[in-house]
């Protein structure tokens, strides 16, 4: 599939290595980009931040390879949306209702899409649906 990398085993390390290298070419760019502050911020949160996402729903990556992952951008995007490097992360992908930045966590979107796909896929009937509705009776069975 497009971006996304699965292993025969479960391991999750190319689709880690991936996202990584696409983080890092994403913060050279950014680097290298006459872009200003709140064009920097919209970048991150529009560009990047959904090419992460996207393979998501097919992994389960732990929340220190997705802090890993999102460190180069961070790294880069921050300090060019005049956002201290440093800023602790709860705030930084906390709602704006909250008086957060309103940045989705990648790994709490992990998550909330796997609940998603467990809800909705056996509802619509689809293939996934179909292998998900299995495993449950199986599960239920043992």
């Amino acid at each position: 599939m497009v971006g996304v990398h699965l292993a025969p085993n479960g391991k999750e390390g190319d689709q880690v290595q991936a996202l990584r290298q696409k983080t890092e070419d994403w913060a050279a760019h950014i680097r290298r980009s006459p872009l200003d502050a709140e064009s920097v911020w919209l970048a991150l949160d529009r560009t990047i931040m959904k090419g992460v996402q996207y393979p998501l729903a097919a992994t389960n990556i732990s929340e220190a390879d997705l802090g890993y992952i999102m460190a180069p951008a961070l790294r880069e995007a921050l300090p060019r949306a005049s956002i201290v490097q440093t800023f602790p992360r709860t705030v930084l992908y906390g709602p704006v209702s909250s008086q957060g930045f309103g940045l989705t966590d990648p790994y709490v979107y992990q998550h909330c899409r796997h609940v998603q796909d467990l809800v909705t896929q056996p509802w619509r009937g689809t293939e996934v649906g179909h292998l998900i509705t299995a495993n449950i009776e199986a599960s239920k069975l043992e």
